[in-house]
């Protein structure tokens, strides 16, 4: 994987929705991560488009992304196309959700 890649991923893990407790890697928020020279897009979702917290999440994927991306600039993009749902949970997430 590339290694901006891997640092934006790293940066986004440390993104915990407060009402769930995991990551927004772990939950399956993050749909994409565009690099180019001199920016980095990121598509993501929230758990329902009324989260009361999604403005904070969406802030703080920024600031994380931003801290690993250098002087690119940082642009968060929130879609809603394919909707989040369960299934979008990576194994360990759902792991730590059982219990």
């Amino acid at each position: 994987m590339d290694p901006v890649k891997t640092s934006i991923l790293t940066a986004l893990k440390s993104v915990v929705d407060p009402e769930i407790g995991l990551d927004v890697v772990t939950i399956g928020l993050v749909y994409a991560i565009e690099i180019a020279p001199d920016s980095i897009a990121v598509a993501m979702t929230l758990t329902t488009p009324n989260c009361p917290m999604g403005p904070s999440i969406l802030a703080m994927a920024k600031d994380a992304v931003q801290g690993a991306a250098g002087d690119r600039l940082v642009e968060i993009r929130a879609v809603w196309d394919p909707p989040w749902n369960p299934v979008m949970l990576s194994q360990g997430g759902r792991e730590r959700l059982a219990r």
